[in-house]
């Protein structure tokens, strides 16, 4: 193979590995399914992201709100309810029964991990030029150099989101967990799980 070719086998590499950092990093864990539900009977979600932050808060319940209307359900965010702060669980019983939602979607930050991944070391094959006294010229000749390898940190947040159904005294119609890594913009972080989320009960048959 000429040099040529190892440069440019490893510039793909190293290309292909920045494209794969760009994409969604974020993965559903820990899901469960209420196995007595009907399908496709939840028309209209309120939607509450438990967030200390008020404009936190509300990105994350416009981003589910959003995917939601992607799939014809119709969904509320509770800050248009209750703008202040997050309401009390007898508040928001006592508004999801008077408006007549079919379910009430929660999401909340339950956790941050440490995750360490390890990037092997490499070889390459560099091009050294001296110049020879003796011959009165330069010479060119190619040494293979080691590129040691290190291990990365990064954070990996998880997020529970829950859907209660307000029909007779309300249960858990379906939960589960996101992991994302690294996330570092809450409209992107946001957008991406609720896209995920939301993308998951239109395969279990939650939304029409």
């Amino acid at each position: 193979m000429t040099i040529r070719g190892r440069w440019w086998r490893r510039g793909a590499g190293i290309l292909a590995l920045a494209l794969a950092a760009g994409c969604g990093t974020t993965s559903l864990t820990n899901m469960w399914r209420d196995p007595q539900y009907t399908p496709g009977a939840v028309k209209s979600v309120l939607v509450i992201a438990v967030r200390k932050d008020q404009v936190v808060r509300r990105i994350w319940e416009d981003a589910f709100v959003h995917q939601f209307s992607q799939e014809g359900v119709a969904a509320t965010p509770s800050y248009q309810v209750f703008p202040e702060a997050m309401p009390d669980t007898d508040a928001v019983r006592e508004h999801v029964r008077t408006k007549g939602y079919d379910a009430v979607l929660v999401t909340s930050r339950v956790g941050t991990q440490e995750v360490s991944t390890y990037v092997p070391g490499y070889v390459t094959r560099e091009p050294v030029t001296v110049f020879r006294p003796l011959w009165g010229s330069y010479v060119t000749y190619y040494r293979d150099v080691y590129h040691p390898g290190y291990t990365e940190t990064d954070s990996s947040v998880h997020v529970r989101t829950d859907l209660w159904t307000n029909h007779g005294e309300g249960r858990l119609l379906w939960s589960g967990t996101s992991q994302t890594l690294d996330p570092r913009n809450s409209g992107n972080f946001s957008h991406e799980v609720s896209d995920l989320v939301v993308d998951e009960m239109r395969k279990q048959r939650l939304i029409p």
